[in-house]
C-alpha cells in the first residue's frame, strides 16, 4: 500500500529540515512570503549570514506539473529548490531539464536507501533586492514572536503568597 500524498509531503519536509539544519539554517513551515497568504512557500530557511533558501515539496508528478506559481518565489529568496522522491524525480527528470534550465533551481531527491536528501542539481546563488530580503526575514520574525495573533488576552493570578 502506498502513503497518501499529504504523509509523502510530511516526510518529505522533515528530510529538507535535516538537510537545511545540517547546512546551518533555520526553517519554518508555511510561511506567507506575501500579504495575505497569497503565496506560501513550503519551508524558507535563513542563517545567519541572511541567506533565504526556499523549498518547495512535491509529493508526486502531479504536484509538480500543477504548480505554476513556482517562478514567482524566484525573487524572494537567494536560492530556491525542488524536493522530490526518487520515483517522482526519475518520471520528471526530462521536464524538470527544461523547466529549470536558466533559473538557478536547485533539485534535492530523497535517497531511498539512506533517508537523506541528496543535491541532484545544485541551486545558485541569486541577488534580492534589500526591500524584498528586509520584508521575508521581518515575516520569519513576526511568524516566530508572540502577537496578537498568535496570543489572545490571558488573565493571570498569581497565587497567594507566591510572590512573597
Amino acid at each position: 500500500m502506498s502513503a497518501s500524498r499529504k504523509t509523502v509531503a510530511s516526510l518529505l519536509k522533515t528530510a529538507t529540515h535535516s538537510y537545511l539544519l545540517r547546512s546551518g539554517f533555520s526553517c519554518l513551515e508555511e510561511l506567507g512570503i506575501e500579504a495575505w497568504g497569497k503565496r506560501r512557500a513550503d519551508i524558507i530557511a535563513v542563517n545567519l549570514k541572511s541567506v533565504l533558501v526556499i523549498a518547495e515539496v512535491k509529493s508526486c508528478a502531479a504536484d509538480y506539473l500543477g504548480d505554476n506559481k513556482w517562478r514567482e518565489y524566484l525573487p524572494k529568496c537567494h536560492k530556491l529548490y525542488f524536493v522530490f522522491t526518487t520515483p517522482t524525480f526519475n518520471k520528471l527528470r526530462d521536464r524538470l531539464k527544461i523547466d529549470l534550465k536558466g533559473t538557478g533551481a536547485g533539485v534535492l531527491v530523497l535517497n531511498e536507501v539512506t533517508g537523506y536528501l541528496d543535491s541532484k542539481v545544485s541551486a545558485k546563488h541569486r541577488p534580492m533586492m534589500k526591500k524584498v530580503k528586509l520584508h521575508i526575514i521581518t515575516r520569519l520574525a513576526w511568524r516566530q514572536g508572540v502577537s496578537k495573533r498568535t496570543n489572545r488576552r490571558t488573565r493571570i493570578f498569581i497565587p497567594e503568597g507566591a510572590s512573597k
